[in-house]
């Protein structure tokens, strides 16, 4: 069975994202060391394409005051601390620079075990003094198939934290809107794997770190399904942890992702961030809603929320829909409420709630038709109050003046329909036949048709004592 040595970086303890590369092949690597002001060395490590078993190490020690006698290996069990025997061989040649060059035939170290982590302590030796010891990690896999391709993590849109929002007031199990998942597939690729992605690899992990005690309760944390997604929920079994949201966040989280020859790739690293929050709301503007002058809230809230303005009034509780809005990713929301929405004049009390919980503010505001800059609402209303009488007062006058004229108006015509329209010529008729009662001696003459110019078109009927119309009249 052949045998691959992985190596693991040093830590950088001022750039976790750097911490992140965990295990890397070994392969032209280079790594400074002082020894003591002394000694300078530099050792490179470089794996053989030839044979996996064997590994090659060379680098330059130098003693400005003497000569370099020895460079010496040492190989640590990091999990229980004790020694392996069987590594790298002293080096004891070295060239007129410095150079020196070992190799270590790994089969030949049977205490290795698969998938465990060691440590390569070098140190050179000149007779006197030692340098300061140079630790190297190691990260042992032991490959079946040695033509197997190792799996290969892709950081490009990798995001190195994901935020999550919970509401510190919410009663409900979902109080941090599902956490924060990661699709691991759009960042491992197998490039021998046959079939869907997902059945290239065996189920993911948490990386844990040996040198680390933080993140030895991840994998309890984070979930993992069938398709490789990561997601990190605090009301999992965070919550039943403990109850302060400030301990929530997982830091430094390292995902572990093997082919199914059991080689592993490692992702960088990602920070699981828990924010608290509170559902609020502020109005941002001032003055009376009117038309053209919407009100506008602002405030904070459970990503993915709907907030709901409702207005309350009596005899409803819940209070009548205004307008609604969703809550964004960073835990804002923002809604513009107008005088069609209120649909009321007057003060009005408007109320905002989140998943069951109902903001804290005052929210009173007034409504009403526009105004000039300046009027206030109840001056407006005596406003209309004075023309309201003012209308009243005209309509009572005039009513009493076209009642006067009414009256005055019967009286006349009553009069009117007591005057004969025809007295003027009956009176003229009983003048002349008066004048014929005296003068009786005078011959009597046939009364003849008398034409009157106030009434053109009829004349005179003795006989009949009316007028009837002039047969000789023309137009």
């Amino acid at each position: 069975t052949e045998k691959k040595v992985e190596k693991k970086e040093e830590e950088s303890k001022d750039d976790p994202f750097e911490r992140s590369q965990k295990t890397q092949t070994v392969a032209s690597e280079v790594v400074d060391m002082e020894i003591e002001e002394v000694v300078d060395m530099e050792i490179e490590k470089k794996a053989d394409n030839d044979n996996d078993e064997e590994i090659f190490i060379s680098g330059i020690a130098r003693d400005n005051d003497g000569t370099v006698s020895r460079v010496e290996f040492q190989l640590i069990d990091i999990a229980t601390g004790l020694a392996i025997n069987n590594g790298p061989n002293p080096v004891t040649n070295f060239l007129a620079n410095g150079y020196w060059q070992t190799s270590w035939n790994t089969s030949e170290s049977s205490e290795l075990t698969h998938d465990q982590f060691y440590n390569l302590v070098v140190k050179s030796y000149d007779t006197i003094d030692y340098s300061v010891e140079e630790i190297i990690k190691l990260h042992y896999i032991k490959v079946g198939n040695t033509a197997n391709l190792e799996p290969i993590f892709e950081d490009e849109g990798w995001s190195q934290t994901k935020t999550i929002f919970c509401d510190v007031n919410s009663k409900s199990p979902d109080r941090c809107k599902g956490g924060a998942t990661i699709d691991l597939l759009e960042f491992f690729t197998d490039p021998d794997g046959i079939g869907a992605n997902e059945s290239h690899f065996q189920p993911p992990q948490v990386f844990d770190d040996p040198d680390s005690t933080d993140d030895d309760g991840y994998n309890d944390f984070i979930i993992f399904d069938s398709k490789l997604k990561a997601t990190y929920d605090p009301m999992h079994l965070m919550h039943e942890t403990t109850s302060d949201m400030a301990e929530w966040s997982l830091l430094n989280v390292i995902f572990e992702v093997r082919d199914l020859d059991d080689v592993p790739a490692y992702s960088f690293t990602v920070n699981f961030i828990v924010k608290p929050i509170t559902f609020t709301s502020e109005r941002i503007d001032e003055g009376q809603i009117i038309s053209g002058n919407n009100a506008v809230y602002t405030g904070t809230g459970l990503p993915g929320s709907k907030v709901i303005a409702r207005l309350l009034g009596e005899g409803n509780a819940e209070g009548d829909f205004v307008n609604e809005t969703n809550v964004e990713d960073d835990g804002t929301w923002r809604m513009e409420i107008s005088y069609a929405q209120i649909g009321t004049d007057g003060d009005v009390v408007l109320v905002f709630t989140q998943d069951g919980q109902t903001a804290v503010g005052n929210y009173g505001v007034s409504s009403g038709i526009a105004e000039p800059e300046g009027l206030a609402t109840w001056m407006w209303a005596v406003l209309i109050l004075i023309s309201l009488v003012l209308l009243l007062g005209a309509g009572a006058f005039f009513f009493v003046e076209f009642e006067d004229e009414f009256d005055m108006d019967e009286e006349g015509s009553e009069n009117e329909a007591d005057v004969d329209p025809y007295a003027w010529a009956k009176n003229e008729s009983n003048q002349q036949q008066q004048a014929a009662a005296v003068q009786p001696q005078q011959q009597v003459v046939a009364p003849q048709p008398v034409q009157q110019s106030q009434h053109p078109g009829w004349i005179w009927d003795a006989a009949t004592n009316q007028w009837v119309p002039d047969p000789n009249y023309q137009p």
